[in-house]
């Protein structure tokens, strides 16, 4: 009796001892609220991928995210600038001296720690778990529809550390006169400014890029070198995105040299695309494009 009575006790405090010593899960259920946590004192391209988040966590799981400065089932921060990743209790050393970088792993309690190495790394930490939850960054420009989840769920141990291997990454949309310019004018969002790519298209192509982890980007004119309010709301959704617009061989002083040929009869050096994108981060290249 008193070996029965004494294996009880064992098996209790093993019990027990295994219990305490298990890392907890981290676990999302369908239509349950989400809180991240999350500075407000981070950079806007973080809050532009929370929005993003919120959206795929209602098109996933049905389920309503809201953001707190202290507490969260998820929680999100920039090294160096957030006292919430200092307080998540987790080794953020692989991070260091690495350029948009990111760490997610489950925290002890069971939730989901986004650490990012600046703020683009944190952006696409954020987004790294719309891709765990099978959203394509083409769910809108191509209609991937994801599939719907009663239940996310990451193992206590999941750890995710990602850097690219190439610091520059962009895109060129070419010949947009013929394909997004007319969509964007004529059809998603109707323009009486001939030629004019509108902000509305901007956001969509910006998403596209943040969710790609691409950043710098060439495209219409009217995003760089007139002073519309199409055109500067453009580039502030561009500053949201943490895009940075790309010049290219005709495009040096942050214009198209083809426009300003057509509005200025030749293509002196000029300062205007300059001072409409002086506070943006950009990118230039010294070249020349010979004309027939």
């Amino acid at each position: 009796m008193k070996n029965r009575i004494l294996f009880s006790v064992f098996a209790l405090v093993a019990v027990t001892l295994f219990a305490q010593g298990k890392q907890k899960d981290f676990v999302l259920q369908s239509g349950q609220p989400v809180v991240i946590a999350c500075s407000g004192s981070e950079a806007p391209v973080v809050h532009t991928s929370l929005d993003l988040l919120s959206r795929d966590l209602q098109t996933v799981l049905s389920a309503t995210a809201h953001v707190d400065t202290n507490t969260g089932n998820i929680i999100v921060g920039t090294i160096g600038q957030s006292k919430l990743i200092e307080q998540a209790g987790i080794d953020i050393s692989a991070l260091k001296n690495k350029k948009q970088a990111f760490l997610l792993t489950v925290s002890e309690d069971g939730k989901l720690v986004v650490a990012g190495s600046d703020s683009h790394g944190t952006a696409y930490g954020i987004l790294e778990i719309s891709r765990l939850l099978g959203v394509s960054p083409w769910e809108w420009w191509a209609d991937v529809t994801p599939e719907k989840k009663e239940t996310f769920r990451l193992s206590g141990k999941f750890r995710e550390l990602q850097s690219p291997s190439v610091e520059y990454r962009g895109i060129f949309i070419n010949d947009e006169d013929w394909g997004l310019m007319p969509w964007s004018n004529k059809t998603y969002e109707p323009s009486d400014v001939k030629g004019e790519i509108g902000p509305r298209t901007n956001e969509r192509i910006f998403e596209l890029l943040l969710r790609l982890r691409v950043f710098d980007e060439a495209t219409s004119y009217i995003f760089y070198v007139t002073k519309s309010s199409c055109a500067k709301f453009s580039r502030l959704l561009a500053c949201h995105a943490r895009v940075y617009p790309s010049f290219l061989s005709d495009e040096g002083q942050s214009g198209s040299s083809e426009k300003v040929w057509h509005l200025y009869g030749s293509f002196p050096l000029r300062t205007d695309g300059v001072q409409c994108c002086r506070r943006m981060e950009n990118t230039w290249k010294r070249s020349i494009r010979l004309r027939e």
